[in-house]
Order: C-alpha cells, then structure tokens, then sequence
C-alpha cells in the first residue's frame, strides 16, 4: 500500500493509542531489535510524524507503564537506544493493553513463545512446534497464557505415556541397588542405605531434574546433572537431619554417592535423564494433538491442519517402522515445507 495514502492530513490527529500499536507491529514484523532512528522514520512514512519527542514519549509509555517492550542502551555515547519485544511477559501485556493487536500472526511471536518453553530446543523440534502453533489456534493461547507446564503435568497423570518407561524403572533399579545400597554383613542378604534415602525419594528426585539441552558439550551435561542430584539429595537428607547443617551434608552425599557413581552406575543417571526428556516429549506431542483435535471438534481447526496431522502420523509410522532413515528424511522434508509455509502465510498476513 502507498504509504503517502496513510499519512494524516494536517491537524488531523491519529485514534487513541494508533501510534503505539504501530510501533508494536513494527517492532513485531522486524528481526531482532529495532533501533530509534527506524522507528522514526517507519512513523513518518506512515503517517507523517516528526516530533521526536512525541515519538519518544510514546516509547516511554510502551516500555515503563505498559511493559509491552524494553529498551537496549547503546553501547558507546552518540548511540541511540534500540527497542525490542522478546518475552513472554512482554506478550502478555501487549494483549491485555492493546487487545486488538492479533499476535498469532507474527513470526515473532512463535519464536518467543516456543524458545521460552523450550530453551535452546533443537531446531527440528523447533519446526514442529512452531507449526504446531501456526495451525492449532488454541495452542498458540495456551502458550502465550503460560498454562503448557501445569498442564504437562496433568497430562502425565491423566495418559498412560509408556514410552521408556521400563527402561527408566529399571535404570533407576540398577542405581539405587549399587549406589545407594551395601550389604549388611551382620544379617546377609540384607541391604542397608548408604544415606537416608528410599528408591520412592530417588525416583523423585530424578524426576525433578531437567535434561541441560542449552548445553552441547556431553560431558558438561553429565556434570551439570551430577551437580543437581547433589543438591536434591542433600535437600532431602537435610531436612531429615535438623541437627546437621548444609555444608555437612553436601559433603557426605558428594563422598559417599556423586563421587562414586563412576564406580557404581557410570552413566546411568544421565541416561535415566535423557529418557525422561525423550519420555516428555511424547508427552508434549500427545497434548498438542489434543489441542488439535478439540479445535476440530468446535470448528476452529482447518483442512489444512488436518491435511498436516495426517502427513505427520504417516511419517512417525515410517520412523517407527523398520524404514528408520528413510522416514527421518521424509519426517525432515515434512518439517521443513511446511515450517516453510507457516513462514510464508505470516509475511503475506504482514503485507
């Protein structure tokens, strides 16, 4: 559209709150940050404003009393500021001050919804749910409302989700029965624990670690996940030994079980980790099918979600299958053309 056409006429005055909408929608539609001098001049193409201090003091109010952006201080001096939208938090005051703004049809958006849910997720994954949210509707609210955790937890104890479960069952099996077990040599064949805590505790506390996926390097991982089975063990041990204090008990759990897992599980603790995140996904893909079909089922939902869904299934049956590495490649080609697409449909909406 000719941009002379949405300039004000002189002495006309834009609706309420025009101008700061127009900076959300610009800031939105643009990569990254966004400097001052760019959004001067998108305003004045657009309609035609010059006064900087107006422009200025509608960035105050969209930064100090909406909470809608945040402002990047330059660098050096002589530098203007740049302005950017990146959080969650900055979305949702975006839709309750501005609730005509449609945020669903920004690229923008996604990216920060899917990397504050699932930082540093691997950029397969990343395709998925970024589709995902482009053609379930409902999924992309409950996203933007930071109800997807609670409801993770909720769906675990809702579904029956077996995938690796055994496996983890019995990895978690191995460790307590050598790591946090010795034999009790005055009444053989009798185990006695090495430290207050039962396999119940263990299976817990093992649940309660997160894989370190924002972390690439193996061995820093294995490291990372030692560190938080210390700290959880001696959470629990403490608040069994009133008496002890914090330093005391880190250093006996980190003595008798984080310093000997080498010896005594190995890796087993990282494995148990690394099917639990495995595990989760399943879990995330059941609950998105869920938003899709009941936004199906109440007439929200497209052909051509339905048309992905049912391409998308016939791939995972394929990896499934015996045609693991044909049905990898055919899985990526599903992601990427349509990822592909999602792009392309949101820079259509924006023009």
């Amino acid at each position: 559209m000719d941009a002379k056409k949405n300039k004000r006429r002189q002495g006309q005055h834009c609706k309420k709150n025009e101008v700061k909408t127009e900076i959300i929608d610009y800031i939105l539609s643009n990569k990254g940050e966004v400097s001052g001098p760019d959004i001067r001049r998108h305003l004045k193409e657009k309609y035609g404003i010059v006064d900087r201090k107006n422009i200025e003091d509608h960035l105050k109010k969209l930064e100090n009393e909406c909470h809608c952006i945040e402002k990047i201080e330059p660098v050096r001096d002589g530098y203007e500021n740049k302005w950017v939208i990146n959080k969650i938090k900055n979305l949702k005051n975006i839709k309750n001050e501005f609730s005509n703004t449609q945020l669903s049809v920004y690229t923008k958006t996604k990216a920060i919804l899917i990397k504050e849910n699932f930082p540093d997720i691997q950029l397969r994954l990343f395709k998925k749910y970024f589709i995902y949210i482009s053609l379930f509707p409902s999924l992309f609210d409950t996203f933007l409302n930071n109800e997807f955790e609670p409801m993770l937890k909720r769906a675990s104890e809702l579904w029956e989700i077996n995938d690796y479960k055994d496996i983890i069952n019995s990895l978690t099996d191995f460790v307590y029965n050598r790591s946090f077990l010795r034999d009790d040599w005055l009444n053989p064949p009798a185990k006695k624990q090495i430290i207050e805590i039962s396999k119940d505790e263990l299976k817990t506390i093992l649940a309660e670690i997160q894989y370190p996926y924002e972390e690439q390097d193996w061995g820093i991982k294995k490291e990372i996940v030692e560190k938080k089975l210390l700290d959880k063990l001696s959470e629990v041990v403490l608040s069994k030994r009133p008496n002890s204090t914090k330093d005391q008990v880190q250093k006996e759990v980190s003595e008798e079980i984080i310093n000997r897992l080498y010896y005594t599980s190995q890796d087993r603790i990282f494995e148990i980790v690394f099917y639990q995140h495995l595990r989760m996904y399943k879990i995330y893909d059941r609950l998105c099918k869920h938003f899709y079909e009941n936004d199906f089922l109440i007439g929200k939902g497209s052909q051509e979600a339905k048309t992905f869904v049912e391409k998308l299934e016939k791939c995972i049956d394929k990896v499934n299958s015996e045609n693991l590495l044909e049905g990898i490649d055919e899985l990526d080609a599903l992601y990427n053309e349509w990822y592909a697409n999602c792009l392309q449909k949101d820079k259509c909406r924006l023009t």
